[in-house]
């Protein structure tokens, strides 16, 4: 999978650089979340041990797994449990993506107003 890189133009706005992903019931996939003028991104952690396969094994590399253009998601909103917050994105064609995040509030905040201004 291809490495993060901002496209020609496209401005970063949040950085979450401690972020799991809730891929489904108990599992959870640490990586980055960065939000873009264009885009929502999660960028998976590489492996603990991924120094040592680094070029061996490709898939404990740090890659990008997830990737949303923002004119396509449908809803963005906050889910509290507990102390927890976790930032919930529905991109419309697959079920909604969780995100345990400790920026989830300025993420729905920056997310909306770029829905709103496109």
């Amino acid at each position: 999978m291809p490495s993060f890189k901002l496209l020609v133009g496209e401005k970063l706005i949040v950085n979450d650089p401690h972020v799991s992903w809730r891929k489904g019931g108990l599992s959870a996939v640490n990586g980055q979340l960065k939000l873009t003028d264009r885009r929502i991104v999660f960028i998976r952690d590489a492996h603990p041990f991924a120094i040592f396969f680094l070029y061996l094994i490709p898939s404990m590399r740090s890659a990008m797994e997830l990737e949303y253009d923002l004119k396509k998601i449908k809803k963005v909103s906050v889910v509290e449990y507990g102390k927890e917050k976790r930032l919930t994105i529905d991109p419309g064609n697959e079920r909604p993506k969780e995100f345990e995040t400790m920026k989830a509030m300025t993420f729905e905040s920056e997310i909306n107003k770029l829905i709103l201004n496109s």
